[in-house]
């Protein structure tokens, strides 16, 4: 007989690995469309770009959270067989989406208009903002149906055919075309996953059940989008108190740190949240520690975070250099931010379960995100920030309020099962790699002064220092938590178990 936990890691593993070349292709097809976005544009239209998405970025919000309690709600009650709160989850639900996501889109397009008195980019982003939430309601609903080769699809052929029209677009219209590039990629991706697994329910409308759905989506929609405040917080408050070019200069590396967010936690956490989902409604009477299932895919998310932050930190440099020049001052703000990519990972990966209708910690996790957004706002609006270190201070802030979060939620999400001890082991566990790639870098840098550079050659011997050093803590790490006579004692005493 099978294990729980090989029993749920063997389907997020076939899960990932269906997500296949076609995810990969399109999140690679992404990153080139923001990399031809953020270094084709000066940094004073970047900054007006960023203004623009801000707007539709608020707006998106008044779907009240309706699509991602979907997402929570259908595998749940497919995975407990509630077949009667399934469908009335599907009628009523998606129903209420979608008149939610016209009054949304018809009310940003107004509200732009009147700020911006220009009606061909109010219309722009109406259509990018329907055009988004009906990608979107499509593309959820084929993870839902575990459909991740025909999600892969739509992906890449959202983000090919975008990246086809704004290449061709935005160097002769400007930031305007980028929108177009959006709704295009959006509408067709939508209309094939249409094709391939449709949305299956029936259009009620009652305002009572629809007001009901609303209310039981609210404490979610809460929590998804007080991650998303505490995510676009600080390019928020650069867009009202400092001008344009500074923003762009920011937003420059901040788009590549979501490129890099895109790549990697957030999609390891849609192939896992689904399956969560699913996996604990079925098992919620066997009290099993669910989370424990998914240390190992977190442990490897770990390791690779610290590969990755390695090849950031000694070439970013270079390649800022070589493909956006106007840009060099950003170099530092992205090095900073892309330490943030490994607990943020995590997080999300512990919110989504605490918040799953098993555990139903979505009001605890909600006070973590709002104490950790109220931390980073206190220092970045009240804070006496200089003007010349900003592009430094700035993306300091939002790490520490990164890991502040990271030490909130993560513990909570294994102390579910475990005691105290066990939950601070994992926590500094998962973080281990990450810090020793940091460490092993301030270590050439201090011994050896090797620091990053734009010279091709100068780089290759600290980076494959850094790397081998970096390995080899990790190797160090891995064998005394697993072997040394000394800490197994320490764990067996302690009742905890192996960490991974």
């Amino acid at each position: 007989m099978k294990s729980p936990r090989i029993s749920l890691m063997n389907p997020i593993v076939t899960d990932f690995l269906r997500v296949g070349i076609c995810r990969f292709l399109a999140r690679l097809f992404m990153g080139v469309r923001g990399l031809f976005i953020v270094t084709t544009l000066t940094p004073h239209d970047l900054g007006q770009y960023a203004i623009w998405l801000l707007f539709v970025v608020y707006f998106s919000m008044l779907d009240f959270g309706v699509l991602n309690s979907l997402e929570r709600d259908i595998p749940h009650y497919r995975g407990a067989g509630e077949d009667e709160d399934l469908k009335e989850t599907l009628n009523t639900g998606w129903s209420t989406f979608f008149i939610l996501t016209l009054a949304a889109s018809l009310l940003l397009g107004v509200i732009a208009f009147l700020v911006f008195h220009r009606f061909y980019l109010a219309l722009l982003l109406f259509l990018y903002l329907f055009a988004d939430k009906l990608w979107r309601a499509h593309e959820t609903n084929s993870r839902i149906h575990f459909q991740f080769r025909e999600n892969g699809i739509a992906l890449l052929l959202l983000a090919s055919s975008s990246l086809m029209i704004i290449w061709i677009l935005v160097p002769r219209i400007g930031a305007s075309g980028i929108f177009v590039g959006f709704i295009i990629g959006s509408l067709s991706s939508a209309y094939y996953l249409f094709q391939k697994s449709p949305l299956t329910f029936r259009w009620e409308y009652h305002w009572r059940d629809s007001l009901r759905y609303i209310k039981s989506a609210i404490p979610l929609a809460i929590f998804i989008y007080a991650v998303e405040l505490f995510h676009i917080l600080a390019v928020t408050i650069l867009a009202i108190h400092w001008d344009k070019a500074t923003l762009g200069y920011f937003v420059f590396a901040f788009r590549i740190f979501q490129i890099c967010l895109a790549l990697f936690p957030y999609l390891i956490q849609q192939v896992m949240r689904t399956r969560m989902y699913f996996h604990i409604a079925a098992q919620k009477d066997k009290r099993e520690d669910d989370l424990q299932h998914l240390l190992f895919p977190m442990g490897i998310y770990s390791i690779f975070s610290s590969i990755f932050w390695l090849f950031l930190y000694w070439w970013s440099d270079w390649l800022v250099g070589y493909l956006a020049p106007l840009y060099g001052k950003s170099v530092v703000t992205l090095q900073l931010l892309a330490l943030a990519l490994l607990p943020t990972g995590i997080t999300q990966v512990c919110s989504d379960y605490l918040c799953s209708h098993v555990h139903k910690m979505t009001k605890a996790v909600i006070v973590a995100w709002i104490f950790a957004i109220i931390f980073q706002g206190s220092f970045l609006y009240f804070g006496a920030v200089p003007e010349n270190a900003i592009l430094h201070s700035i993306p300091k802030i939002y790490l520490a309020s990164t890991l502040l979060i990271y030490c909130l939620i993560v513990p909570m999400a294994f102390r579910m099962r475990n005691n105290t001890i066990v939950a601070t082991l994992r926590l500094i566990y998962l973080l281990l790699p990450v810090g020793i790639a940091y460490t092993v870098n301030i270590f050439l840098r201090d011994l050896f002064h090797f620091a990053p550079s734009r010279s091709l050659g100068d780089n290759l011997t600290p980076f494959f220092a850094a790397n081998v050093l970096t390995y080899f803590g990790v190797a160090v790490v891995l064998y005394m938590t697993r072997n040394h006579k000394t800490f197994n004692v320490f764990l067996k005493h302690s009742n905890i178990g192996p960490l991974v």
